[in-house]
Protein backbone atom coordinates (compact mmCIF):
# COMPACT_ATOMS: atom_id res chain seq x y z
CA UNK A 1 0.00 0.00 0.00
CA UNK A 2 2.50 2.20 0.61
CA UNK A 3 4.67 1.78 -2.62
CA UNK A 4 1.12 2.77 -4.01
CA UNK A 5 1.10 5.75 -2.46
CA UNK A 6 4.65 6.92 -3.28
CA UNK A 7 4.28 6.24 -6.79
CA UNK A 8 1.37 8.05 -6.95
CA UNK A 9 2.50 10.88 -5.55
CA UNK A 10 5.21 11.09 -7.39
CA UNK A 11 3.65 10.90 -10.36
CA UNK A 12 1.21 14.01 -8.98
CA UNK A 13 4.78 15.94 -7.83
CA UNK A 14 5.88 15.38 -11.82
CA UNK A 15 2.68 16.28 -13.11
CA UNK A 16 2.00 19.55 -10.97
CA UNK A 17 6.15 20.62 -11.71
CA UNK A 18 5.42 20.11 -15.30
CA UNK A 19 4.48 22.61 -18.08
CA UNK A 20 1.06 22.20 -19.68
CA UNK A 21 1.68 22.02 -23.28
CA UNK A 22 -1.51 22.20 -25.75
CA UNK A 23 -1.21 20.16 -28.83
CA UNK A 24 -2.16 21.19 -32.20
CA UNK A 25 -2.57 19.91 -35.64
CA UNK A 26 0.24 21.34 -37.99
CA UNK A 27 -0.89 18.98 -40.79
CA UNK A 28 -2.72 15.71 -41.97
CA UNK A 29 -2.17 13.18 -43.93
CA UNK A 30 -4.89 12.61 -47.23
CA UNK A 31 -6.68 9.82 -44.62
CA UNK A 32 -7.69 13.07 -42.00
CA UNK A 33 -5.05 11.51 -39.64
CA UNK A 34 -2.17 14.09 -38.43
CA UNK A 35 1.01 13.88 -39.86
CA UNK A 36 2.76 16.81 -37.34
CA UNK A 37 1.17 17.67 -34.04
CA UNK A 38 3.01 20.65 -32.24
CA UNK A 39 2.89 21.28 -28.56
CA UNK A 40 2.70 25.11 -27.45
CA UNK A 41 3.21 26.21 -24.42
CA UNK A 42 0.97 29.00 -22.45
CA UNK A 43 2.93 32.05 -24.55
CA UNK A 44 1.71 29.83 -27.34
CA UNK A 45 5.21 28.82 -28.69
CA UNK A 46 5.85 25.56 -30.27
CA UNK A 47 8.28 23.80 -27.96
CA UNK A 48 8.27 20.13 -29.59
CA UNK A 49 6.45 18.23 -32.47
CA UNK A 50 5.38 14.42 -33.10
CA UNK A 51 5.25 13.10 -36.74
CA UNK A 52 2.94 10.25 -37.46
CA UNK A 53 2.90 7.87 -40.01
CA UNK A 54 -0.05 7.86 -41.96
CA UNK A 55 -1.63 5.10 -40.02
CA UNK A 56 -1.33 7.02 -36.61
CA UNK A 57 1.74 5.57 -35.40
CA UNK A 58 4.58 7.55 -34.33
CA UNK A 59 6.81 8.39 -36.57
CA UNK A 60 9.35 10.79 -34.79
CA UNK A 61 9.39 13.31 -32.09
CA UNK A 62 11.71 15.95 -30.27
CA UNK A 63 11.67 19.54 -29.26
CA UNK A 64 11.82 22.80 -31.41
CA UNK A 65 13.44 26.15 -30.42
CA UNK A 66 12.82 29.13 -32.29
CA UNK A 67 10.63 27.41 -35.01
CA UNK A 68 13.63 24.42 -35.55
CA UNK A 69 14.25 21.59 -34.27
CA UNK A 70 16.72 21.58 -31.31
CA UNK A 71 17.93 19.16 -28.73
CA UNK A 72 17.65 15.58 -29.15
CA UNK A 73 14.92 13.48 -31.99
CA UNK A 74 14.17 10.16 -31.81
CA UNK A 75 12.44 8.23 -34.85
CA UNK A 76 10.63 4.89 -34.58
CA UNK A 77 9.13 2.51 -37.00
CA UNK A 78 5.50 1.93 -37.83
CA UNK A 79 5.27 -1.11 -35.06
CA UNK A 80 7.03 1.65 -32.30
CA UNK A 81 10.54 0.40 -31.98
CA UNK A 82 13.54 2.71 -31.81
CA UNK A 83 14.50 3.66 -35.36
CA UNK A 84 17.04 6.23 -34.78
CA UNK A 85 18.57 9.27 -32.67
CA UNK A 86 20.22 12.05 -33.00
CA UNK A 87 20.85 15.58 -32.01
CA UNK A 88 19.90 18.69 -33.28
CA UNK A 89 21.33 22.70 -33.10
CA UNK A 90 19.17 25.40 -34.92
CA UNK A 91 17.65 23.23 -36.82
CA UNK A 92 20.69 21.03 -38.34
CA UNK A 93 22.25 17.70 -37.79
CA UNK A 94 24.67 17.93 -35.10
CA UNK A 95 26.50 15.50 -32.85
CA UNK A 96 26.01 11.15 -32.49
CA UNK A 97 23.79 9.52 -34.36
CA UNK A 98 22.55 5.97 -34.18
CA UNK A 99 20.42 4.05 -36.75
CA UNK A 100 18.81 0.30 -35.78
CA UNK A 101 17.53 -2.26 -37.56
CA UNK A 102 13.45 -3.74 -37.39
CA UNK A 103 15.38 -6.25 -35.13
CA UNK A 104 16.15 -3.27 -32.85
CA UNK A 105 20.00 -4.44 -33.60
CA UNK A 106 22.40 -1.41 -33.90
CA UNK A 107 22.32 -0.59 -38.14
CA UNK A 108 25.06 2.47 -38.00
CA UNK A 109 26.32 5.10 -35.86
CA UNK A 110 28.49 8.29 -36.47
CA UNK A 111 28.41 12.03 -35.91
CA UNK A 112 27.14 14.95 -37.87
CA UNK A 113 28.02 18.66 -38.14
CA UNK A 114 26.65 21.33 -38.82
CA UNK A 115 24.18 19.27 -41.00
CA UNK A 116 27.30 16.71 -42.41
CA UNK A 117 28.13 13.56 -41.47
CA UNK A 118 31.60 13.75 -40.74
CA UNK A 119 34.24 11.53 -38.82
CA UNK A 120 34.03 7.39 -38.86
CA UNK A 121 30.66 5.78 -39.37
CA UNK A 122 30.34 2.35 -38.49
CA UNK A 123 27.75 -0.27 -40.04
CA UNK A 124 26.43 -3.34 -38.91
CA UNK A 125 24.66 -6.40 -40.34
CA UNK A 126 21.10 -7.04 -39.29
CA UNK A 127 22.31 -9.84 -36.45
CA UNK A 128 24.55 -6.60 -35.03
CA UNK A 129 27.75 -7.75 -36.45
CA UNK A 130 30.24 -5.32 -37.66
CA UNK A 131 30.67 -4.81 -41.18
CA UNK A 132 33.20 -1.77 -41.82
CA UNK A 133 33.53 1.59 -41.25
CA UNK A 134 34.12 4.73 -43.13
CA UNK A 135 36.20 7.54 -42.43
CA UNK A 136 34.46 10.63 -43.88
CA UNK A 137 36.65 13.21 -42.32
CA UNK A 138 35.95 16.45 -40.90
Amino acid sequence: MKRIFFILMLVLLMAGCGENLTPRTASTHANGQPSVVQYVDKDNVVVSEKHYYEDGSLMMEGPIKDGERTGEWKGYFPDGKLQSTGFFEQGKRTGPATVYWSSGNLYMEGAYLEGRRVGKWRYYDEQGYFLNEVDLGE
